[in-house]
């Protein structure tokens, strides 16, 4: 099954769910300032820069595989 998104706004709304899943992991993690916009923001910046057509199932992986550590640090310096 092919997933379409016409723009940014659209892919954000279908991977809402894990992006709040990650910010709960965030919060229990003591990282109470960390957002779900902070963790898009770091995805789109950083480690979506250059990607071209990539697969739902890895930007899942992709959020919840993230470094707690490494999105403090990208908000601290953005």
């Amino acid at each position: 099954m092919d997933l379409k998104f016409n723009n940014g706004r659209e892919l954000y709304e279908l991977l809402l769910p894990v992006l709040e899943t990650k910010e709960i992991q965030l919060l229990r993690n003591d990282y109470p300032d960390l957002t779900k916009v902070d963790i898009w923001n770091y995805l789109t910046d950083v480690t979506w820069k250059d990607e071209n057509d990539m697969h739902i199932y890895k930007m899942v992986s992709d959020v919840l595989g993230l470094d707690n550590e490494e999105i403090n640090n990208y908000k601290k310096n953005s």
